[in-house]
């Protein structure tokens, strides 16, 4: 069976504004009951808990108040989280330089980079470093967010995460683009 989440990652907010975004965005979803204001045990990895869904929660996928029920699960809620983090889209075949489109192979693991050079990366990038990686086939030095990861791959500093909600709608995902700014957002899906 297992658990479906979706994740919305601002990964261009900076730490430091990352707290303020999370309260504006927070009451926008609140405001239009889209989730309830206090926090509850139903998501997965918040140790603080997360948002029950709201009234009006079809508001997300894009549907009327009274055409869709939340899903009667114990984790069905969203979880707003601030802090450096790794949201994962799904297991990695390759990655793309988006320089000079070179194919990076990730499996097998021990033939490619992933435990080496882009492993060390993401350890820079969680610990507040830039997190750059080295093309080799144009040299450039590529941010963490601008590689094609294949699976939506997001590394940032505020992140939404839905768990077990229907797909969310493009306009949604797009208004919460507009609440934080219009930072660019990376979308993902997967399941546990």
């Amino acid at each position: 069976m297992g658990e479906y989440f979706q994740s919305i990652v601002d990964v261009e907010i900076g730490v430091h504004e990352a707290a303020d975004a999370k309260s504006r965005l927070t009451a926008w979803l609140v405001d239009r009951e889209v989730i309830e204001a206090g926090l509850t045990d139903c998501v997965l990895g918040e140790p603080g808990g997360g948002h029950a869904p709201g009234a009006n929660y079809a508001y997300a996928l894009g549907c009327q108040r009274d055409y869709v029920d939340p899903p009667r699960l114990w984790a069905n809620g969203m979880a707003i989280s601030v802090g450096r983090q790794v949201y994962w889209g799904g297991d990695l075949e390759a990655v793309i330089c988006p320089r000079c489109a070179r194919r990076e192979q990730m499996r097998p693991r021990e033939q490619g980079r992933w435990d080496t050079v882009f492993n060390d990366a993401i350890d820079d990038w969680v610990r507040g470093g830039a997190g750059l990686v080295e093309c080799v086939g144009c040299g450039a030095q590529i941010g963490l967010n601008d590689w094609d990861w294949g699976y939506p791959w997001a590394f940032g500093a505020l992140g939404v995460t839905v768990w077990n909600w229907d797909d969310l709608a493009d306009d949604f995902v797009a208004e919460i683009g507009q609440v934080l700014g219009g930072h660019r957002l990376v979308y993902s899906a997967n399941k546990l």
